[in-house]
C-alpha cells in the first residue's frame, strides 16, 4: 500500500492539500464515531439506570457535539475528494499529456451482461 502511495503521490502534487484535508476530515469522523461508542456507555449506566441527573444535562451535550463534529469530518472530506476528482477528471478531459490521462478502460465497464 505505501509503494502504491509514492508511486503515485508525485502524479497528485497539486492535490496534496485537499488530499490531506481529507486525510484529516477522515480522522476527525472516526474520533468522533468512537467518541460517540464511549459517551453511550455512561449515558446509558448512569443517567438512565443511576439516575444521575448532573450527567442528563452535561453527557448529552457532548454527544451532539460529536455528532456536529462527525457531520463537518464527513462533510470536509466528501468535499475535498469531490474537488481532486473532478479537477483531475477536468485535465483529462481538456487533452493533456500526462500519463494517468493515458489509461484505457475495458470495454466492458458500464455494460450489463445478461444471465
Amino acid at each position: 500500500m505505501l509503494a502504491l502511495i509514492r508511486a503515485y503521490w508525485p502524479e497528485y502534487r497539486h492535490y496534496r492539500g485537499k488530499l490531506l484535508l481529507a486525510l484529516a476530515a477522515m480522522l476527525m469522523v472516526a474520533g468522533a464515531t468512537a467518541a460517540i461508542a464511549w459517551m453511550m456507555k455512561p449515558l446509558l449506566d448512569q443517567v438512565l439506570i443511576e439516575k444521575d441527573t448532573r450527567l442528563l444535562y452535561t453527557l448529552p451535550v457532548f454527544v451532539i457535539l460529536a455528532y456536529l463534529a462527525k457531520g463537518l469530518g464527513s462533510y470536509a472530506q466528501i468535499y475535498a475528494m469531490n474537488h481532486v476528482a473532478r479537477t483531475s477528471c477536468g485535465a483529462c478531459a481538456t487533452g493533456c499529456s500526462r500519463t494517468c490521462c493515458t489509461w484505457t478502460w475495458p470495454s466492458s465497464i458500464g455494460t450489463t451482461r445478461a444471465s
